[in-house]
Order: structure tokens, then C-alpha cells, then sequence
């Protein structure tokens, strides 16, 4: 991904939230060049969780309470406003968990 392709994504929710899925979480944070073992360092939870986060493996993921704190998180690992972006996924998250 290029800067060029990201940085619509980025400006996007300072205009306003919207559904944001885990892909677009990792292509932020392939962009800002944080690798997945320091965020999971950063954030304590296990890589496989954060995989499955950005793979939107809404199975694999706890209870939406634990997610959006690990969406916080991470939206803040990434300099992003954390509230506008955990609303954002969790808006996919619940559209899309069975």
C-alpha cells in the first residue's frame, strides 16, 4: 500500500465515522509501519487475536466488550482517534457477528 492509497482512508474519519473492518485497520498500520509483534507487545494481547482482528475472523474474536477495547487500543498504537474508529469497527463487528 502506498501513502498515496492510505491517506484518503486516514482523512476520511476525521470528516466523519463510518464501518471500518480489520483490513483497513492493518493496511493503517502497514502504512505507519508498526509490525504485529509490537503491537501486540504494546497492547498485551496475544498476535493471534490481533490476526484474526485484521482478517476479520469475527469468530475467532472475544465478546464485542474486549474487542473495542482492543480496538481502542491499537487506534491509539496507530495516533488515530480512538473513539471514531472503535465506533467505526464496531458498527462492522456488529453487522457482520452472528
Amino acid at each position: 500500500s502506498s501513502a498515496r492509497e492510505v491517506a484518503p482512508l486516514v482523512g476520511a474519519l476525521h470528516e466523519r465515522a463510518e464501518e471500518i473492518d480489520g483490513l483497513w485497520i492493518q493496511k493503517i498500520r502497514l502504512y505507519k509501519g508498526v509490525t504485529l509483534d509490537q503491537m501486540s507487545d504494546e497492547i498485551r494481547v496475544i498476535k493471534s487475536t490481533l490476526v484474526a482482528l485484521e482478517a476479520n475472523d469475527l469468530e475467532a474474536l472475544p465478546v464485542a466488550v474486549f474487542t473495542r477495547g482492543f480496538v481502542v487500543q491499537m487506534a491509539r498504537v496507530l495516533n488515530l482517534n480512538d473513539r471514531r474508529i472503535s465506533d467505526a469497527y464496531m458498527k462492522f463487528f456488529r453487522s457482520k457477528k452472528t
